[in-house]
């Protein structure tokens, strides 16, 4: 089941409603103006509501692309780590339609700066040359645009509606943790 948070200006969106889903039964929608959005702790909040008690939760954003059998690849990454572990990383770009960018060693989560304001940002780095990665790595950073683990985590950590942009990541990594939940890259 696929849960989506329309934010739009009708009258100038509706190209992006002219093919419909394939799978209209595998999907939950609920649809908002443009001038109605609150933003993205609001917008992720709204789609959690859609939830209806699946085994497992992915939260991504809306430039995402996908490889053949991604669905058991994240079960098996997330099962190798146990029932509470979570997968997150910023995920690789594309160049629209369909060129993925190639990560040629695995990625992690990592703390990258912080903000004048004192907000930690976070960022994805390629692991050095010299280590064997046999599996998803440890981390206390999260990535918004790509989280993974049990459906659980929606109501034991449901997003934070308050939160309109920076700082969501931060927070999550935080809360993910102190409710235990492991994160891995």
């Amino acid at each position: 089941f696929v849960g989506i948070c329309w934010q739009f200006v009708p009258e100038e969106d509706q190209d992006c409603f002219a093919v419909p889903y394939p799978r209209p039964d595998q999907v939950r929608v609920i649809d908002y103006h443009a001038r109605d959005a609150k933003g993205l702790g609001w917008a992720r909040r709204q789609t959690q509501l859609l939830w209806r008690g699946e085994e497992y939760t992915l939260q991504i954003d809306s430039h995402m692309r996908f490889v053949p059998g991604w669905d058991e690849k994240m079960i098996a990454q997330q099962q190798s780590r146990g029932n509470h572990a979570v997968l997150t990383v910023y995920p690789p770009g594309y160049l629209p339609p369909d060129q993925r960018e190639d990560w040629n060693r695995p990625q992690v989560q990592t703390a990258h700066r912080f903000h004048s304001n004192g907000v930690i940002e976070f960022g994805a780095h390629p692991v050095p040359e010299n280590w064997v990665v046999e599996g998803p790595l440890s981390t206390a950073a999260c990535a918004g645009g790509f989280i993974f683990g049990p459906g659980r985590i929606i109501e034991d950590v449901p997003a934070d509606p308050d939160i309109y942009f920076f700082g969501e990541e931060p927070t999550l990594a935080a809360r993910l943790w102190t409710h235990g939940y492991d994160l891995y890259s």
